[in-house]
């Protein structure tokens, strides 16, 4: 990583770029920079082109702060994350896509559930594949218990965010069809301590 010491206290033109940057996001994008976060990601940014321009324009920021500011340090932020993981999705989905045209012999059943497990697979991949990625970013620019922390943060979120989506399959009946991918970020005592999930499952029995 190069560190230039060059006009880096020039606090007025980062605030420049970024003033740009918010003008160009929000204008753009039709949403409040003050709202938007880019984990997990905004609904705002979920589709293909609307995603690509986000990138576009955060690259332009970047871009921005080095040509203007003089600032070629590494950026600190995850787009890199945001990139290596949107790109892994999707190679997995399209090697998915060619192994069922080739089975000729498959049926598929098109529902909204199945619509909504499929989105979910790649949420929970997604996340999985973003935690891996962002914890070496972190440890690297923050001291060490601050970074445990912040890491900390996000897996509790993430957490949180598939014992729900957990809790809300078993309510519902639909156990088996929670995507494996989201069953592993699944806190293991998360069932076992819910009083509602164990009288489901005592009902059931």
């Amino acid at each position: 990583m190069f560190i230039t010491d060059g006009n880096m206290t020039d606090a007025k033109c980062f605030e420049n770029c970024q003033h740009d940057y918010r003008t160009k996001f929000e204008y753009t994008l039709n949403e409040s920079l003050t709202e938007f976060y880019d984990f997990p990601f905004h609904p705002v940014v979920l589709d293909l082109s609307s995603f690509q321009l986000y990138c576009r324009l955060s690259e332009q920021k970047t871009k921005c702060f080095a040509e203007k500011c003089n600032d070629y340090t590494e950026p600190i932020t995850f787009l890199k994350c945001d990139h290596e993981c949107h790109d892994e999705i999707v190679r997995a989905d399209q090697l998915k896509l060619n192994s069922r045209n080739n089975n000729q012999n498959q049926i598929f059943v098109s529902s909204e559930l199945s619509t909504y497990e499929t989105e979910l697979d790649k949420l929970c991949r997604f996340q999985t594949c973003y935690m891996k990625c962002m914890a070496p970013v972190v440890k690297e620019m923050c001291g060490e218990e601050e970074a445990k922390h912040s890491i900390e943060i996000v897996e509790a979120y993430v957490q949180w965010h598939a014992n729900d989506i957990s809790d809300w399959h078993a309510i519902t009946g639909n156990d088996e069809t929670l995507p494996k991918s989201c069953q592993t970020l699944v806190n293991a005592n998360q069932k076992s301590d819910d009083p509602v999930l164990q009288l489901i499952g005592d009902a059931a029995i």
